[in-house]
């Protein structure tokens, strides 16, 4: 590598052409240009009015400190600190879960910190993820953590990193925190409503003045690293003094409602058939599957659901059978029949020993269980001659 050489040569095929392509306005890396290592940035050159002009590429020795910084980068690398899903993983076709997907997309194009708001089991990390893995941070580290899984002492310690000598217990030499270890990435902060009111402050200083201090530490370290938070509880209509609004509002400057399985139309369908891919007959549908599915509400959403394929697909492997009375017999024993049963009394408002059915409710019992009129008069709380009262006036 001599003075006068094309920049082409010198740097490895398609390097340039990749940093213009990502839209980013500054990137460096370690690179190997004829057996030396370098650390090469970019940086995008723009006009007065944001216009790109063109790139200043600046290859420079390799420093101790930055040797040391690259090595513990492939170290959280190597540990799993990257992302693992994109949108691809976000299975759904409704009109809501298109929205979401829409909104996230365009939120990946922002540093802004995100919040997401969901119930549980409808897959807010990989929406988390998938918005990294689209974002110009995507070569970074991307860290998540369940705020609500670790004491209050623990998770300050893991957050913000200590000092040797910090606390009794502590690792020798210290620990870096997870701001730290997201450096240029994004870091994942899950079930944000649980974290208690004084870890609230300091993670408020963090947002404001993108710096963290380590516990037992004297020094200030500056942090560059995306928040994404997400929650299953309405933050804004919580007590502020249990969860603090100026932080709320450091939080919530991208928002996203990501929507329970219950209201995602035939989503419910698409997400059995693509979980039961390994095999399962699609043609299952026509065998009542579909109509089992639609009429459970999925407190648990897609979790809930993930786990009930497992169930259905060992119960149908137990048996060649596999009639249209069979497998819906399975997909019913797969969600639980009485969960099944007190849900739909549960959609319909019923308490059983209320004269008054409701028809519609009648009827998907009918169509779902086969239950003689005995014990179906016996599970609704009501005598045989009411329900035979009921179904005839029905006709």
């Amino acid at each position: 590598m001599t003075k006068g050489e094309y920049l082409q040569i010198v740097l490895p095929e398609g390097h340039l052409e990749a940093f213009v392509e990502s839209g980013e306005k500054e990137q460096t890396v370690s690179v190997q240009i004829q057996k030396r290592s370098l650390v090469r940035r970019f940086v995008r050159i723009e006009d007065a009015r944001g216009r790109y002009i063109g790139n200043i590429c600046i290859l420079s020795e390799v420093s101790e400190q930055q040797k040391s910084q690259m090595k513990r980068e492939e170290k959280d690398r190597r540990k799993g600190f990257e992302s693992k899903y994109t949108f691809k993983d976000l299975i759904g076709s409704s009109y809501r879960m298109k929205e979401c997907i829409a909104g996230a997309k365009f939120f990946a194009g922002s540093d802004a910190n995100v919040l997401i708001y969901g119930e549980t089991g409808v897959g807010k990390e990989i929406l988390a993820q998938s918005i990294h893995k689209n974002s110009r941070r995507a070569a970074g580290p991307f860290i998540g953590i369940n705020c609500a899984a670790l004491p209050e002492n623990l998770l300050e310690s893991e957050l913000f990193g200590y000092d040797e000598g910090a606390f009794t217990g502590g690792r020798k030499g210290g620990k870096p925190g997870l701001f730290e270890l997201a450096e240029n990435g994004t870091l994942f902060l899950d079930e944000i409503g649980e974290i208690n009111p004084s870890l609230q402050s300091r993670l408020l200083r963090v947002l404001q003045e993108k710096e963290v201090m380590h516990i037992g530490g004297d020094r200030v370290i500056p942090i560059n690293a995306r928040i994404i938070s997400a929650t299953n509880r309405n933050l804004e209509q919580m007590d502020s003094a249990c969860f603090r609004r100026d932080l709320l509002y450091r939080l919530n400057i991208l928002e996203l409602q990501l929507p329970p399985l219950r209201e995602r139309e035939n989503d419910v369908i698409e997400l059995f058939r693509f979980f039961c891919a390994n095999g399962e007959d699609r043609g299952s549908m026509e065998n009542g599957i579909g109509e089992v599915l639609k009429a459970y509400s999925w407190p648990g959403n897609v979790r809930e659901l993930q786990n009930v394929c497992e169930r259905y697909s060992l119960y149908m492997q137990s048996n060649l059978n596999k009639n249209s009375g069979y497998v819906k017999r399975c997909i019913v024993r797969a969600i639980g029949e009485e969960r099944l049963f007190r849900d739909i009394l549960r959609r319909y408002s019923y308490t059983p020993g209320e004269k008054e059915i409701p028809e519609a409710m009648l009827t998907e019992l009918t169509e779902i269980f086969r239950y003689s009129k005995d014990q179906l008069a016996e599970k609704l709380g009501i005598s045989r001659t009411t329900l035979w009262r009921k179904e005839k006036n029905k006709k």
